[in-house]
């Protein structure tokens, strides 16, 4: 337990094996309801202006997108809010599944996300081209292998060769 007399409460995450069902008070599983909760964004809601936060890092990255916001991700200079990631990585990435795809025309492959926001292709964790599309245009521009667009909220791929015609393997 890494204990800072004084200086707020430690709170615990665990992305393998914490379940935002346990207190977050301890980075073991003694039983009963003590344990590290699942994810960063419970930590927070359980985590005060002085407190804590400490990512247990088993390489596998938390895939979330954290608010620090307000009250509650305060503190002062005699006692900060922290977040010690030991190593962790908090990624915003997600993989597209398989069945989101589908063809649009030649090697072009389309998809239409869920949320609406600010999107990034990778593959291999290598960030892919994005072509501009401004909303007035009439119709999509033309992709080149490897690069990409988002038109009327749909996002077009030009597969690459070595993916075989497809965005299935991004």
């Amino acid at each position: 337990h890494l204990a800072r007399p004084g200086l707020g409460r430690d709170w615990f995450v665990d992305n393998i094996g914490g379940s935002d069902a346990f207190d977050g008070l301890s980075l073991d599983r003694p039983g009963g309801l003590a344990g590290p909760v699942k994810t960063i964004r419970r930590a927070l809601r359980l985590a005060g202006p002085s407190d804590t936060v400490h990512l247990a890092n088993h390489g596998e990255p938390y895939y979330e997108s954290l608010d620090l916001t307000g009250r509650r991700a305060s503190g002062s200079e005699v006692k900060p809010f922290t977040i010690e990631g030991h190593g962790a990585i908090v990624s915003g990435a997600r993989s597209i599944p398989r069945q989101a795809w589908s063809l649009y025309r030649g090697r072009i492959w389309k998809m239409t996300p869920f949320r609406k926001g600010h999107y990034q292709l990778l593959l291999s964790h290598a960030a892919l081209p994005e072509i501009s599309c401004p909303r007035s245009a009439r119709s999509l521009p033309k992709l080149e292998p490897g690069q990409w667009c988002v038109w009327n909220g749909t996002m077009y791929f030009h597969a690459l060769d070595q993916i075989g015609g497809s965005p299935l393997d991004l």
